[in-house]
């Protein structure tokens, strides 16, 4: 649809802000929250968080009691061979008198014992270790601490990131639609100064040239036209890409956007404000804790560990006998100790694993410094786009009004025979010039506000809410005012 601007009898076609209804349009905290439900980065974030949460359960684990129920069964096959043995008789010995009326010598047996033998073994207990000394395993405990804290940081920026990608998104599609809407305003302005033209020429008021302008500028907007089409076709598919689904119709700004500058309005508050809260300093920040805690970790390992140890085993032992049944051998044992270990020389790896720690450590905090400095320069970056914006917004307005009034005098011109029908084409173009960098402006102005709230560490859903309620409020009007 288009709103009809009057001209000095010419009618421009300018882009109409009809605005969907609240039943229909989905507002950007509606888009915000299918984002937060099916974009699968925020989902991978969130089940990051998920698993770095464990990091403590598991750190503690190593410390407290290990029990463990063992158990075994072994049979073992023998293979026997052994040589004939004389069992009894004197062996060699000799009885004389008087001794042979007092002793007996049996009588000579031969022994030979050949085959397979089985013999049966198994057993089970349960074994208690209770760590008492453990210097890894007290710095690993500590650092799982900090490694869960980085990590909720972490998911706020991918919270952040999440706020800002969709809104991002969520504008552009707006600002395409707008754009498209423009552009074919001005193609149907164009399309009438090429009649006027025409009717011109024929009566002999104007020359062949200013219909060949006229057809060439109505030419090149179709060619735009066409460019905006894909645009928006494009701008489309990226907000599914983060919704999970189309989304037909979308809510739109109000003409008048509140331009509201930030507070305090000095920009090294807020740079400073940056160097303190931003997410990206704080993390490093916290990055730096966990490296140090690495090296104590590794050079931990050089400790002697220390650990009460109890266990109970019961076992069973079934082997054959020579010339009888199977003998059985039960057995039960319990052991309470203390286990001292301390490793002496390992080649020297856990001196090279704390150097290594040590070197990334370093690079940590050398990281920490380069956030700091980027905080304090995206900060007062976003707070000069914002400010930036606010008067460019404002500006572009004017300029606007100013292209329209021109628009009016080239055509009173060109009556009267001092501007000529190119003159008018030029004037009509930069109207609607005009009226798309007013567009741009005001989502721009949106985006750096929410930029500025994340460069400090302070954007949060409230930041969209508040967005979304100002283009409720917008499509609660109809029809829309109209802009003077």
């Amino acid at each position: 649809m288009a709103r009809v601007r009057g001209v000095c009898g010419a009618v421009i076609a300018g882009a109409v802000m009809v605005l969907p209804t609240v039943a229909t349009a989905a507002g950007l905290m509606d888009v915000y929250r299918l984002a937060e439900a099916q974009d699968p980065q925020y989902a991978a974030a969130l089940d990051e968080l998920a698993a770095r949460r464990t990091l403590n359960d598991q750190a503690r684990g190593v410390l407290l009691p290990q029990v463990e129920l063992v158990g075994e069964a072994l049979q073992t096959w023998q293979d026997v061979e052994s040589e004939e043995i004389e069992i009894g008789g004197a062996g060699g010995f000799e009885v004389r008198p008087p001794l042979d009326r007092f002793v007996t010598l049996p009588p000579v047996q031969s022994l030979e014992q050949s085959g397979e033998v089985d013999v049966v073994n198994w057993n089970y207990g349960v074994q208690l270790r209770q760590p008492l000394f453990n210097k890894e395993a007290f710095e690993r405990f500590s650092q799982a601490k900090q490694q869960v804290a980085l990590a909720e940081v972490q998911f706020a920026i991918a919270r952040q990131d999440l706020i800002l990608r969709t809104s991002q998104a969520y504008f552009n599609v707006l600002l395409a639609e707008r754009q498209l809407e423009t552009v074919r305003a001005e193609k149907e302005a164009i399309e009438q100064q090429l009649a006027q033209a025409r009717r011109r020429f024929e009566v002999g008021t104007a020359s062949i040239n200013d219909i060949n302008e006229a057809q060439s500028r109505y030419d090149l907007t179709v060619a735009r036209e066409i460019e905006l089409n894909n645009q928006l076709a494009i701008s489309r598919r990226q907000l599914q890409a983060i919704t999970g689904e189309p989304i037909d119709e979308l809510a739109e700004l109000p003409q008048d956007v509140p331009l509201v500058g930030p507070e305090p309005a000095v920009v090294d508050a807020w740079t400073e404000r940056g160097r303190d809260n931003s997410l990206l300093r704080i993390a490093r920040d916290i990055g730096v804790d966990v490296a140090r805690q690495e090296i104590a970790a590794r050079r931990g390992r050089l400790w002697p560990t220390l650990a009460a140890t109890a266990g109970y085993t019961v076992a069973e032992q079934t082997s054959p006998s020579f010339g009888g049944d199977p003998v059985t051998v039960d057995t039960e044992i319990g052991t309470v100790g203390v286990q001292l270990s301390w490793p002496l020389f390992q080649g020297g790896l856990v001196r090279a694993q704390a150097a290594e720690a040590a070197a990334l450590y370093q690079q940590s905090r050398d990281q920490l410094v380069d956030a700091v400095r980027q905080a304090e320069l995206q900060s007062s970056q976003a707070y000069l786009q914002l400010t930036s914006s606010i008067a460019q917004a404002r500006a572009l307005r004017q300029a606007l009004l100013s292209s329209e009034t021109a628009l009016r005098s080239t055509e009173v011109g060109r009556d009267v025979g001092v501007r000529t029908n190119v003159d008018v084409l030029n004037s009509v173009q930069q109207v609607y010039a005009a009226e798309r960098d007013v567009e741009t402006a005001r989502y721009n102005y949106l985006l750096n506000r929410l930029n500025l709230q994340a460069a400090v560490g302070g954007l949060e859903v409230s930041d969209v809410a508040a967005i979304d309620q100002m283009l409720m409020q917008a499509a609660s009007v109809a029809p829309a005012a109209q802009r003077p």
